[in-house]
């Protein structure tokens, strides 16, 4: 294989997804992926580029595929912003509820302990899922849709990863929004350094599964969080809970340079949290 061209495991591992997300979106005619001489599936940079624009208008966007695909088939490259599109939640990319995952669970004669260990997620998380405590998240659908199917991600992820600001040229989110992801290993953090121009920003509220904290390095920034208006300027940092309502945007004239680290909570596994399981949950 040539080395500028990725496998599928190298290609979700770039952007945090699992590979069974990246066949979702294949089918739904996000991506259109070549095959090797074996007919496995290879990525270029071009086609991780453009998964990172997918994986960021389902997560901060919350756009359905359609919305997507027809962000992505703009003439001459263009994108619209995300605040002037819209989509029903009940369309989400990743169709999983907890009823329906109980059910496959169960078929395939899987408990909540051997889930958990092939889907990287914790015992007591997938519970409240199946029984509609909790929501999930795109990268937990993603896990649990992919361990399901058979092709899940190792979500203990070891070693070390060196990475030097500005080697790799990121990617234009949405325009005025540009992200450069700092980090190529697969672990419960997600390290970014975004260039968010003035007068950009989110868009509408969101919220997800995990924490985020943020320094500006450079330029200010306004953040709403859970209704509290916050804001920060060059040295400023924020620490917040994701599943809080929030939204951001650059108020000042010049670009603003902010370092931020994400995790997806429900990733962490702990021997207490596996251990918080209501009774009559099928563990064995």
């Amino acid at each position: 294989m040539r080395r500028d061209l990725a496998t599928i495991a190298e290609a979700a591992g770039e952007i945090g997804v699992s590979p069974g997300a990246l066949r979702l979106w294949e089918a739904q005619g996000l991506i259109s992926v070549e095959r090797d001489e074996r007919g496995h599936r290879v990525f270029t940079q071009l086609d991780i580029d453009r998964l990172r624009r997918i994986s960021w208008w389902r997560r901060v966007g919350k756009l359905n595929h359609h919305a997507i695909r027809r962000l992505l088939n703009e003439d001459q490259g263009s994108i619209t912003p995300i605040t002037q599109l819209s989509a029903p939640r009940e369309n989400d990319v990743l169709d999983l509820t907890g009823t329906k995952l109980r059910r496959m669970r169960r078929a395939m004669n899987l408990t909540l302990s051997q889930l958990s260990e092939i889907s990287g997620l914790s015992v007591s998380f997938i519970s409240s899922f199946e029984r509609g405590v909790n929501t999930a998240s795109p990268t937990s659908l993603a896990r649990l849709s992919a361990a399901i199917e058979g092709h899940a991600v190792d979500a203990e992820a070891g070693g070390h990863a060196v990475y030097q600001l500005g080697s790799n040229k990121g990617v234009e989110m949405a325009p005025g929004i540009h992200y450069e992801w700092l980090s190529q290993r697969k672990g419960t953090m997600e390290p970014q350094l975004a260039t968010i121009e003035p007068g950009r920003g989110s868009g509408e509220k969101y919220q997800h599964a995990g924490e985020e904290f943020v320094v500006v390095l450079s330029g200010e920034m306004l953040f709403n969080v859970q209704g509290d208006e916050l804001h920060l300027s060059e040295g400023g940092t924020l620490h917040f809970d994701s599943q809080f309502e929030h939204s951001w945007f650059n108020t000042g004239t010049v670009p603003a340079r902010v370092l931020w680290v994400t995790t997806e909570r429900a990733v962490l596994r702990s021997s207490a949290e596996n251990s918080r399981v209501d009774e009559g949950d099928d563990l064995e």
